[in-house]
């Protein structure tokens, strides 16, 4: 058994934070996967929630994927892990006032992008015989996101974001200013 963290990297103009869309226990997470015995890759991606549960063979127990690999007949399970359930939100490493002051004076040189190669967990796995590669994005599900709150405004969300272009642009009408995640990055590590 393996532990595995998806770590985000990202650079937020205008925005708070930004996370996974979640409906129940339904998120699709989309892995590039292989097999840890003979470290042939799946051919496809592999796409699981942890709204699906499938048996394991010969076993009494489930699994969000379970996968045979067709090159030395092993099978291999994820699951996604509870204490990392629901998808844990990128955010800004600044406070409230830090992000309030440098959404007021973009024009004075500034500027309001924040979170800057920052790397934060934002899901967390056990593997069992497989190792998750790559996280795909753009056959994973959407991704939502908060604007920075503004005294006396609304806190504007953003939802069905698509970042499968690994960038994404808007404009925040509450605050007049546009809003965006650029210089998005995912890698998988062991969990600490």
């Amino acid at each position: 058994m393996v532990k595995l963290a998806l770590y985000m990297k990202a650079s937020l103009e205008g925005l708070e934070s930004v996370r996974p869309t979640v409906e129940g226990d339904e998120y699709l997470w989309s892995f590039t996967v292989s097999c840890s015995s003979c470290r042939s890759m799946h051919a496809n991606p592999v796409t699981f929630s942890k709204a699906q549960q499938r048996p394991l063979t010969g076993s009494r127990g489930d699994a969000h994927l379970v996968w045979k690999c067709r090159e030395c007949g092993r099978e291999s399970s994820a699951n996604v892990l509870d204490e990392a359930w629901p998808p844990h939100a990128y955010e800004s490493n600044l406070s409230a006032e830090e992000l309030e002051e440098a959404d007021d004076s973009p024009k004075s040189g500034k500027g309001s992008t924040i979170g800057n190669g920052m790397r934060q967990p934002i899901g967390l796995f056990e593997t069992r015989g497989c190792e998750l590669v790559e996280f795909i994005i753009d056959k994973s599900g959407p991704w939502e996101a908060l604007g920075i709150k503004k005294r006396g405004k609304q806190q504007t969300s953003f939802h069905d974001i698509d970042l499968s272009e690994h960038e994404w642009y808007d404009y925040d009408d509450a605050r007049a200013c546009e809003v965006s995640i650029t210089e998005l990055a995912f890698e998988i590590g062991r969990a600490k």
